[in-house]
């Protein structure tokens, strides 16, 4: 990684610049559903990057996922699906057929044969939505930032917040769009607010799943992303999926830097 450093200064301008912390929750912790290693590591940069920028343009994504939702394991018949690995395809729904539903699934199959469909034909056949193990449940504590940054840093108005995968019938990877292409509040709300903004940093979890598809939307939008290295951890579920999607930023015009090139511009 250290070949794709941008290594030069970055100066922070307060009201032109977006600091977006991607779900530095409970769900990606050590105790979480899908915990991202080395994910509490990177709380004391994230803290120390946040005072950089200006705290009205400091923004959160939540991912938050009811019972019953379209990407969890739960939600399907065991001996079916293996969580974090198992891709929705139109392949392997012919093979499963409607019986590899539970009846706490909020959607049926014909509504998951149309979804795995529309979101390969969104993002492509490499990025098929992914079967997940349970996480993110409201009021688990898993769709609360970690305590350590607030701790550290202070209580995170709510207004701040952007929650995303709420939806039972369609996940959320991205902090931008949803996996059908909707716009979440960031982009309908957040980034109209701020027309000024021309760069947005991303920061925490994971760098190669939920960073990464929020840096890709922004890209398309016409945005300069910029990914905090230090302030990232990603997870590596094995095959070659995670240098791919590095590949894939860097080909977009991503940038990476670490959190010591930033400077404030006051």
């Amino acid at each position: 990684m250290e070949a794709l450093i941008t290594k030069r200064p970055f100066l922070v301008f307060p009201g032109a610049d977006i600091l977006y912390h991607i779900d530095l929750t409970g769900a990606f912790g050590p105790h979480g559903g899908l915990p991202v290693p080395g994910a509490l590591d990177i709380v004391p940069t994230c803290v120390r990057v946040t005072h950089i920028f200006e705290e009205e343009n400091t923004l959160w994504s939540i991912d938050q996922h009811p019972e019953g939702h379209i990407s969890d394991v739960a939600s399907y018949k065991k001996g079916l699906i293996f969580p974090n690995i198992t891709p929705l395809t139109p392949e392997n729904l012919l093979v499963w057929g409607p019986g590899c539903l539970l009846p706490k699934a909020l959607f049926t199959f014909d509504e998951l044969q149309v979804y795995a469909a529309a979101v390969i034909k969104r993002l492509g056949s490499d990025h098929p939505q992914i079967i997940w193990n349970t996480h993110g449940r409201p009021n688990s504590g898993q769709d609360q930032i970690l305590p350590s940054f607030e701790e550290a840093y202070g209580k995170v108005p709510e207004s701040h917040k952007i929650y995303k995968g709420t939806d039972v019938k369609c996940d959320s990877h991205s902090g931008a769009f949803d996996a059908l292409g909707r716009p979440t509040r960031f982009v309908t709300e957040e980034l109209v607010q701020r027309p000024k903004v021309k760069r947005i940093f991303l920061t925490c979890l994971a760098l190669n799943i939920c960073v990464a598809y929020t840096a890709l939307d922004l890209v398309k939008l016409g945005y300069e992303v910029i990914i905090i290295l230090d302030a990232t951890r990603g997870i590596d579920f094995g095959g070659i999926g995670y240098p791919l999607m590095i590949l894939e930023l860097v080909n977009a015009g991503v940038k990476f830097i670490f959190s010591d090139q930033l400077v404030r511009a006051d």
